[in-house]
C-alpha cells in the first residue's frame, strides 16, 4: 500500500510553473548561451588582432628609430682637424690650403668652413703668394676659396692687409670689394677695392686710391709723388 504523502514529495511540481515565465527563463537561457558562442568566438580574434597591432607598433617604432638614426648621420657634419687640401693651379704650380678647423657641409659636401685657413701658392719662398684669414669658405668643385676677417695677403715683395678676398686657385685671380692697405717695392697704397691678376704682376686698385710712391723702391726714401682720388 503507497502512501500518498511520499507519492506527493517525489512529484516534481511541472504543473505548478507559469508558462509565461518558463519561457521568460527559456529566452534568457538562450540569449546567455548566445553570447558565450560569441565570446567564443570575437575573444581569440581580439586576441589576434592586438598581437597584431602590438607587433607592428613595435615594427613601426623600430624603422622610425632607424630612419631617424640615418637622418641624423647623413645630417652630421664630417669635421677635420688641422686639415690640408693639395692641388695645382692650371699653370703647374702647387698650391696648399691648411686651417685649424674644417667643416665639411652636410647638404653641400663640396662646400668646406675654414677656422683661421692658411692658402700658399708656390714653391719657393721667392715665387711663393700666400694669404691668411680669420675663417673662410673653400669650395672643392671650383676651387675658390672665399677669405674673411683680417685678411692678409703677401708675397716676397708686397704685403696687404684687408677684409674680405676671393681667391680663385685655378687661375690665381684675387679679387676683393672691401678696404685694403698695404705696400710694395713700389711704396704705399690704400683702396676701396682691388684685384690681382698673373700671380701678383698685376695689381688693380679701384674706388679713393691714395698712392705714395718711393724713390728707388725703398719704403725709408722720401715720397716722390703721391695719388689720390677714385680711380
Amino acid at each position: 500500500m503507497s502512501s500518498p504523502t511520499a507519492e506527493h514529495a517525489y512529484k516534481p511540481d511541472f504543473f505548478g510553473v507559469d508558462p509565461g515565465r518558463r519561457a521568460a527563463n527559456l529566452q534568457r537561457w538562450r540569449a546567455h548561451s548566445a553570447r558565450v558562442r560569441l565570446l567564443r568566438k570575437v575573444l581569440p580574434t581580439l586576441m589576434v588582432l592586438l598581437a597584431l597591432v602590438v607587433g607592428g607598433w613595435a615594427g613601426i617604432n623600430t624603422l622610425l628609430l632607424r630612419l631617424t638614426a640615418s637622418n641624423r648621420t647623413s645630417n652630421m657634419a664630417i669635421r677635420m682637424v688641422n686639415p690640408k687640401f693639395l692641388g695645382r693651379d692650371q699653370g703647374g704650380r702647387p698650391f696648399v690650403l691648411s686651417a685649424a678647423l674644417a667643416v665639411r657641409d652636410s647638404k653641400t659636401p663640396q662646400m668646406i668652413y675654414l677656422d683661421r685657413p692658411s692658402a700658399v701658392l708656390g714653391a719657393t719662398p721667392a715665387d711663393q703668394t700666400a694669404a691668411v684669414a680669420g675663417r673662410g669658405v673653400y669650395r672643392e668643385d671650383t676651387r675658390v676659396l672665399v677669405l674673411d676677417d683680417h685678411v692678409h695677403l703677401h708675397s716676397a715683395t708686397n704685403d696687404f692687409v684687408s677684409s674680405h678676398a676671393v681667391a680663385n686657385t685655378l687661375t690665381d685671380d684675387v679679387d676683393g670689394d672691401a678696404h685694403i692697405d698695404g705696400s710694395g717695392a713700389f711704396g704705399r697704397i690704400s683702396a676701396d677695392g682691388y684685384a690681382v691678376r698673373n700671380n701678383g704682376e698685376h695689381v688693380y686698385f679701384n674706388g679713393h686710391v691714395r698712392a705714395h710712391i718711393m724713390q728707388g723702391g725703398s719704403a725709408s726714401a722720401p715720397a716722390e709723388s703721391a695719388l689720390k682720388g677714385p680711380r
